[in-house]
């Protein structure tokens, strides 16, 4: 917004908090790389209650599951005016230092934004290092995280069927053909509009 402030107001959608913590916990097991959690915006409510149950079980289970598990967060449910802008960039630098994948000592790093999530690499490190844990449906925000983190290791956490789901090799696919269907485009000299009549009769001579 250019002159009012906005607030958003993100819906609240189920999850069972304990297949979901054991999904994550037994993808951390086997593997290797330490883990970025991003989910729709529809489960930031339960976030918290994930990162809880998560710690317990990693202490039930004598395994330090919490320094390889990270999690992105949701800077401020408010925008300001352009004019604010500043005022925006300290919450987001606020909200990443808070959560419990950034440090709290203001040490440098790369912040990342995607999707009304936020959060902070230490210096040295690159997206390329971790595997992502999505928690959500498979729709255009989850399609913009693989387009956009191709080169990670992507699984995705369903959570209207309590399953996790590894096999993204058709949307892979589909995305890279888009991808490459885009940038045909963008080398274009002369782009055609065609426009669909689907809907309309056609018209008796």
């Amino acid at each position: 917004t250019t002159a009012l402030p906005a607030f958003f107001v993100f819906g609240k959608a189920s999850i069972g908090i304990a297949d979901c913590v054991e999904s994550m916990s037994q993808y951390a097991l086997t593997n290797s790389k330490p883990i970025m959690v991003l989910f729709g915006l529809e489960y930031a409510h339960s976030i918290q209650q994930i990162r809880k149950a998560l710690l317990e079980s990693s202490i039930s289970c004598k395994s330090d599951l919490k320094s390889e598990v990270h999690f992105a967060d949701v800077p401020s449910p408010y925008m300001f005016p352009s004019k604010d802008i500043k005022k925006l960039s300290e919450i987001q630098e606020e909200a990443c230092g808070c959560g419990n994948n950034s440090s709290s000592d203001g040490a440098s790093g790369t912040i990342y934004n995607i999707g009304g999530l936020t959060w902070k690499l230490p210096e040295g490190q690159s997206m390329e290092d971790y595997s992502l844990f999505w928690i959500g449906q498979d729709n255009s925000a989850f399609a913009n995280v693989v387009l956009t983190f191709n080169a990670c290791e992507i699984v995705r956490y369903d959570a209207t069927k309590n399953q996790m789901v590894t096999d993204l090799s058709q949307q892979r696919r589909i995305l890279k053909r888009r991808y490459y269907l885009v940038e045909r485009a963008k080398d274009a000299n002369i782009v055609g509009i065609l426009v669909g009549t689907l809907g309309v009769g056609n018209p008796c001579y």
